[in-house]
């Protein structure tokens, strides 16, 4: 008999056999359809980057795990973290300087969270609510504060959570750091929802950094390139005074997630 958690299992297995298929049928062909290349160019307009005058910093290990934040943390802040993986130095280094973390990863047992202030969920970050998943509107209600930061490494899921998400809920969260995987698949098969997510965010918030991650592919469609990961940071409009830059470059205190490979360079 299959129970919930197995089929959720092999579910997982099938979208992972799903994103391989697609990746070496469609992402290495050599005549990319120049449809694709248009939507690369729309998308690569509407990521503009912004500056502001709060400090910039680091927190993490250099490299995958590590993360830039503006450096205004507050004991009256809490941090709803989903993903955390084998790599929890992001949450260890902010943890001093905010009231709570909240940690969820579905793929992790016997995690020893990083501090006290800290608390792990073996759930995953979904857009419902369930046996073995919970929506970021549940956990902000669980755990009442005074303002929200929110981190995102989900391995492609986060399109779907983002998406579920009401703009006047997003509008809690000072700040918004998001791992944005599978632009490739996306572009090709899903580009609606990939506007539609990050207009969205834009509503209230502007990027503060932007940086292609290496460990991914930097893909071609038809005359433009896209990376296959996007780190970005948003920053709340609100709560910063953002200047738009004239281009979009990796910060100076941005670390190369793979030190092995080349940079990924923007546009």
């Amino acid at each position: 008999m299959f129970n919930r958690k197995k089929i959720k299992h092999l579910e997982e297995q099938l979208v992972q056999l799903q994103n391989k298929f697609e990746e070496e049928i469609y992402y290495t062909s050599k005549a990319a359809n120049p449809l694709f290349g248009k939507r690369v160019y729309e998308l690569k307009k509407l990521l503009n980057l912004y500056a502001l005058d709060q400090k910039i910093k680091w927190f993490g290990t250099h490299g995958d795990g590590g993360y830039l934040l503006i450096d205004d943390l507050s004991n009256s802040d809490t941090l709803i973290s989903g993903g955390i993986g084998d790599n929890d130095s992001f949450e260890r280094e902010i943890a001093p300087y905010i009231k709570q973390i909240q940690m969820f990863d579905h793929t992790i047992k016997n995690y020893q969270v990083p501090a006290s202030n800290s608390k792990f969920h073996q759930l995953k970050i979904s857009e419902h609510n369930g046996l073995n998943e919970i929506s970021i509107e549940k956990i902000a209600t669980d755990n009442p504060s005074e303002d929200y930061l929110l981190k995102l490494d989900i391995e492609g899921d986060e399109w779907a959570v983002l998406d579920s998400l009401e703009t006047v809920f997003l509008d809690k969260f000072r700040q918004i750091i998001v791992e944005f995987h599978y632009f490739n698949r996306g572009i090709q098969f899903d580009f609606p929802r990939i506007v539609r997510v990050l207009e969205k965010l834009m509503i209230n918030h502007s990027p503060f950094s932007i940086h292609a991650n290496n460990h991914g592919k930097y893909m071609y469609f038809g005359d433009q390139s896209f990376p296959q990961t996007l780190e970005i940071g948003f920053a709340r409009n609100r709560s910063y005074e953002l200047r738009l830059e004239k281009e979009v470059s990796r910060h100076t205190l941005q670390h190369q997630n793979a030190e092995e490979y080349e940079e990924f360079l923007l546009w």
